[in-house]
């Protein structure tokens, strides 16, 4: 092979080597959750959400959802909101019953999503113990939003092993009451 020949094998060489890192870490921010993960899942859902709002103090639970990072073992997500509309993320292990993360979230209006928590009179993890039997799955997504003018929580359940559309539960934020 001439040198004018090997420049352009060494210049692709190169570059691959650079692009390297940044695909792996694309390919890390993918995930997923659900029926598949189920098995490897060990802390319930109402566990992690205590442990998601205890460890930010004057905090409650606005999100909690089951992700497993490509490649990697599941976690809880939970977005907790402090007094002051502060948003936070902290993960949670689904095997140890333990806190991995907590950082700040930015963007987003957490004075207003405060308001509609302090509204609910039903806290997250009884709003899951509605909704939960061991038949019928486990919890994998808990979210306040706004019905009919007042707080509910929206609950997916999976079941291990089943695949397709998760059943989506609505929990009235002020009575507790299954709503859809």
């Amino acid at each position: 092979m001439t040198p004018a020949h090997r420049a352009p094998l060494r210049r692709a060489t190169v570059l691959g080597l650079l692009l390297a890192p940044l695909l792996a870490l694309t390919a890390c921010e993918e995930e997923s959750e659900g029926g598949e993960v189920l098995p490897m899942v060990e802390v319930p859902a109402d566990h992690a959400i205590r442990l998601a709002v205890d460890e930010v103090p004057g905090s409650a639970l606005a999100r909690l959802e089951l992700v497993q990072p490509q490649g990697e073992q599941p976690v809880w997500h939970g977005e907790v909101v402090t007094d002051d509309g502060t948003r936070h993320l902290v993960e949670v292990d689904t095997t140890r019953f333990e806190v991995l993360d907590s950082r700040t979230l930015t963007g987003g209006d957490g004075a207003a999503l405060r308001a509609l928590l302090d509204e609910a009179t039903i806290l997250p993890d009884s709003a899951v113990r509605e909704v939960t039997d061991p038949e019928y799955g486990k919890v994998t997504d808990v979210e306040v939003g706004e019905r009919e003018g007042g707080p509910a929580w929206t609950i997916e359940v999976a079941t291990p092993g089943e695949e397709g559309e998760e059943p989506t539960y609505v929990v009235d934020g002020r009575t507790g009451t299954v709503v859809g």
